[in-house]
């Protein structure tokens, strides 16, 4: 896989981020992916999950102790390894749970091979951004699940019109987050989200709907998600967001930063991906859903 060349000017007039988020290269990537044979996501042993999640966590003890030694950059590139280490623990379960509906992977932390970019110290720009007005910060300790869900979206309206094989596009666009998040995702990370789905070209409708959870069942709030017209659709719980890509009612799919892509062909398979999410969701806040469409 590709990557690109960092911009050194991360301005909104700038031409070398507009080549950065084209999104261009990964275009290719993902249509050439359709003449590779398609390949299951292969699990891990028992035992070798248990050692990734003890070494994960060792991991992640020696990143907070070194960071205090005036040795931040050390501890970013331990945590980042930390996470992917966790990630690697947590596949076995991953595909006892979605078997054949998992189409590809992904990891919810920066890529291992992009430290040019996440040990950057934070810059200013006149760019939207979140959470520190103003700044872009290029390190995301705790995930880039929004980032990584705009860059998802991008490089699914650049190439959904290539093919009517769903399953396999979105398998080959899944494919560019198996080893995390690409640059420009963890970029998007740091910008307000309606400026970064403008930056990309793409229309959303910022809450096009709120979803109540309170006095609800699983059963019913998966049912208010899935009973919509087609579509795609950001959501975003209280700490957590997906996509949910609704064609007719039969090919329907959620992408999740900590999972991949899931092909639903079910509410249980949906329930599944967002269980864990709707067990943390306050009663007291709603669900927010975006609409995204292409420009």
């Amino acid at each position: 896989m590709s990557t690109q060349t960092i911009p050194t000017d991360f301005s909104s007039s700038s031409t070398q981020l507009k080549l950065f988020i084209s999104g261009d290269k990964e275009k290719k990537e993902v249509l050439s992916r359709f003449l590779l044979p398609t390949t299951s996501v292969q699990g891990k042993t028992s035992n070798s999950a248990l050692y990734d999640l003890a070494y994960g966590y060792f991991l992640t003890l020696v990143s907070y102790l070194v960071y205090p030694l005036c040795l931040s950059d050390l501890s970013k590139k331990i945590w980042v390894e930390s996470r992917h280490i966790l990630n690697n623990a947590r596949v076995i379960k991953t595909n006892k749970v979605f078997q054949d509906h998992l189409l590809a992977k992904s990891v919810n932390t920066h890529r291992l091979d992009s430290s040019d970019y996440f040990l950057r110290s934070p810059n200013k720009t006149d760019l939207a951004t979140h959470p520190t007005p103003k700044t872009l910060n290029f390190f995301h300790k705790e995930g880039i699940c929004r980032g990584i869900c705009h860059w998802f979206t991008h490089l699914y309206f650049k190439t959904c019109t290539s093919t009517t094989n769903t399953d396999q596009l979105l398998t080959a666009v899944g494919k560019q987050f198996e080893q995390g998040a690409p640059a420009q995702a963890a970029f998007l990370h740091s910008l307000d989200p309606l400026a970064a789905c403008k930056l990309l070209g793409f229309k959303a409708q910022m809450d096009h709907s709120k979803i109540s959870t309170k006095a609800k069942s699983e059963e019913q709030i998966i049912a208010e998600f899935q009973n919509r017209p087609p579509g795609v659709y950001g959501i975003y719980t209280s700490t957590h967001q997906v996509v949910y890509i609704k064609v007719d009612e039969v090919r329907q799919y959620l992408f999740d930063p900590m999972i991949g892509v899931v092909k639903i062909t079910s509410p249980l398979v949906f329930k599944n991906v967002m269980q864990r999410y709707l067990a943390t969701q306050s009663p007291s806040q709603e669900i927010h859903v975006d609409l995204y469409s292409p420009s």
